[in-house]
């Protein structure tokens, strides 16, 4: 009599889960700090949202590639254990004094990473939850001036008080105001800077001043609406 071979490894049923996202900066302490606060003020679960920043201080293709490499990591984890991958990777950065933008979008679009990219820094966007970003801070030194002049940005040493140093958001001066937010960034994001933007990053001074976080909270907010328990996200080696 012969006998019945029996399935090897895991039951092919995939465990239903909610759809989660990847938010890769090279910021130190502004973008990693300011997307962790706001998972906490959208009610988002860590379990859902995975914001890293161990490409900080890195350029822009590099925080490109360094996405797509815990993305990858993240989909071979996920067909071991039949649950589903990142749906949404983004990769975070500034124009700032990079001059390789163009680059880094195109490695995105073939690695399935969202490239967002504020011009000329991140600041733009915290300008934005009080006001619409003028377009005197269409240079980064300017425009973190303002940051520090509104009180928006902060040192995490007392001691240490020079502007370059004001790194840490302050929370207290744009908590609740998101939709404040998205609207003075729609403003200033004309159409016609979003054609340069999209098709000719490296000419910055053409779509300064700019940001994509719109984009990012948009899908955040889509993970929200729809949140459910969920397990979580296992720990994959960078």
């Amino acid at each position: 009599m012969s006998r019945v071979k029996l399935p090897k490894g895991r039951p092919g049923r995939r465990r239903a889960r909610r759809k989660r996202m990847l938010i890769e900066c090279n910021g130190e302490l502004t973008e990693t700090g300011y997307f962790k606060h706001l998972l906490g003020e959208l009610g988002i679960s860590s379990s859902l949202v995975m914001v890293d920043n161990r490409e900080k201080g890195r350029d822009p293709v590099t925080l490109v590639r360094g996405a797509a490499k815990r993305a990858e990591a993240d989909r071979r984890e996920a067909k071991r254990e039949s649950y589903d991958p990142y749906a949404y990777v983004w990769a975070v950065t500034d124009s700032d004094y990079f001059e390789n933008l163009a680059q880094a979008q195109k490695e995105a679009r073939g690695k399935g990473v969202q490239l967002a990219i504020t011009n000329p820094c991140f600041e733009v966007w915290l300008i934005d939850h009080v006001k619409e970003c003028p377009d005197s801070c269409s240079d980064t030194a300017a425009c973190k001036k303002a940051a520090v002049q509104m009180d928006l940005v902060v040192s995490p040493d007392p001691k240490r008080e020079s502007t370059g140093k004001k790194k840490l958001v302050n929370y207290g001066k744009i908590e609740g105001l998101l939709d404040s937010a998205m609207t003075n960034a729609a403003t200033h994001n004309t159409d016609g800077k979003r054609h340069i933007r999209t098709n000719n990053p490296e000419n910055k001074e053409a779509y300064a001043v700019w940001t994509d976080i719109p984009a990012v909270i948009d899908q955040l907010r889509g993970l929200q609406s729809k949140q459910a328990p969920t397990p979580p996200s296992p720990c994959t080696s960078g």
